[in-house]
């Protein structure tokens, strides 16, 4: 009797995970045919899915990093203590004003923000980094490094070259074999 309420409870979870892989597999092709891709293969959906992963962690808001970063400030704006000060902090506050308004400077006096993902992304990045325990060979952690490092298209590839300790070519053909292994071992890409 608990033998087959286990079985039932693996059938149940392993038929939800289909369904949740099969929905992330609809998404990726999506996420092509918006980039102009109308009939994506199967490598093509795993790889769009990965670019997505490495931004929306990159749109997560970095709590630690911000608390880093705000050392020295506080909530509060600065005092003000009589009317000279008064005068120029309005000076001040009329100068960066008019400087953003005319377009001076405008980009690097501010920085802006991506928007923070929406929660289907968030588990779809979730699920990409799951695949992770999908790949072959022997240097599983190189691997990933090059897929996750590519797939945050910030970095070139002759630097993720050097940060892995292998050829450039190396990394092409290592991105190229691993997501082939992962959209073959992929329920969904059978």
């Amino acid at each position: 009797m608990a033998r087959s309420k286990a079985a039932k409870s693996e059938a149940v979870q392993r038929v939800a995970a289909e369904e949740q892989m099969r929905q992330v597999m609809e998404a990726g092709r999506k996420l092509c045919e918006a980039d102009g891709n109308e009939e994506p293969k199967t490598v093509e959906i795993v790889w769009r899915l990965f670019r997505e992963a490495a931004d929306t962690y990159d749109r997560l808001p970095d709590r630690e990093m911000g608390w880093i970063l705000s050392g020295n400030r506080i909530a509060w704006p600065d005092v003000v203590h009589d009317a000279a000060d008064r005068k120029q902090a309005q000076e001040q506050y009329e100068v960066e004003l008019a400087r953003v308004q005319s377009g001076q400077d405008a980009v690097e006096a501010v920085r802006l923000r991506k928007s923070p993902p929406d929660r289907a992304a968030i588990g779809r990045a979730d699920i990409v980094v799951g695949w992770r325990r999908l790949l072959a060979g022997n240097d599983q952690a190189r691997d990933w490094k090059i897929l996750w490092l590519l797939a945050t298209e910030k970095v070139k590839a002759r630097i993720v070259a050097r940060e892995c300790h292998c050829s450039v070519r190396t990394v092409w053909r290592r991105w190229e074999f691993q997501l082939q292994v992962i959209a073959q071992r992929l329920p969904a890409g059978q």
